[in-house]
């Protein structure tokens, strides 16, 4: 008997029903990822990327179909168990870093593990784990405002790993970069695919989505095609 895919969208719909009329973000994706892929979503502006970026990573609920992440039907989590599957299995990287002016790099790689309640022991070590796989562990005392683009992204990369999660979410995470820092940035999420995590990224750019083993493209709200790279 096959295995069930690790993230199983069938159906999906999302609308935003509060305007008039209602604009339909999403229209019955259906998309089956593995444990282990890295996925690239691309397509136009306005084409619904974030938004299923957003829907697989629980921070949007779909309006219609069913989303199942690791077997498990997301719909059915109650919201206590919804915020734990976030803090434990989902790290997310944003186009504009999201970190706390006010702390430093390794405060804010800290607030990782803000909201794990799991009984984790040596959050130094794992502060310091994370920050060292991403090249960032010279700069901890440094506040954001003293970083480049690039090192701030890369703060953020390790923010998101560092309660190990087995998929991240990254969501346009080399807009804001020069290409050099764009293509560092690229190289770690290779790296953590290649040790196990799953990672989804949104992106404009061929040339890094062409270094995903998958291509989604979108269009209008829609799947217009799903093709793996020939190894």
């Amino acid at each position: 008997m096959p295995s069930l895919p690790y993230i199983a969208l069938d159906d999906i719909s999302f609308s935003y029903t509060e305007t008039q009329p209602p604009v339909h973000a999403i229209k019955g994706v259906t998309l089956a990822i593995d444990q282990g892929e890295f996925v690239a979503i691309i397509g136009p502006s306005g084409s619904g990327k974030s938004t299923l970026l957003n829907i697989i990573g629980t921070l949007e609920a779909p309006t219609g179909g069913v989303y199942r992440l690791g077997g498990q039907e997301v719909a059915a989590l109650r919201d206590r168990d919804l915020s734990r599957l976030r803090a434990t299995q989902i790290g997310f990287v944003f186009q504009n870093f999201n970190l706390i002016d006010h702390l430093s790099v390794f405060e804010n790689v800290k607030l990782g593990l803000r909201f794990r309640h799991d009984g984790l022991v040596n959050t130094r070590e794992r502060v310091i784990a994370a920050m060292d796989k991403v090249g960032i562990a010279h700069r901890a005392d440094h506040l954001p405002r003293h970083l480049s683009g690039g090192q701030q992204q890369r703060c953020a990369i390790a923010r998101a790993i560092v309660g190990n999660p087995a998929l991240v979410l990254a969501d346009e995470p080399t807009g804001n970069l020069d290409s050099k820092s764009a293509n560092q940035i690229i190289n770690i999420l290779e790296d953590l695919n290649r040790h196990g995590t799953t990672v989804i990224i949104v992106t404009h750019a061929m040339g890094q989505a062409d270094r995903a083993s998958r291509i989604v493209e979108m269009h209008d709200g829609a799947v217009h095609l799903s093709s793996r790279r020939l190894p």
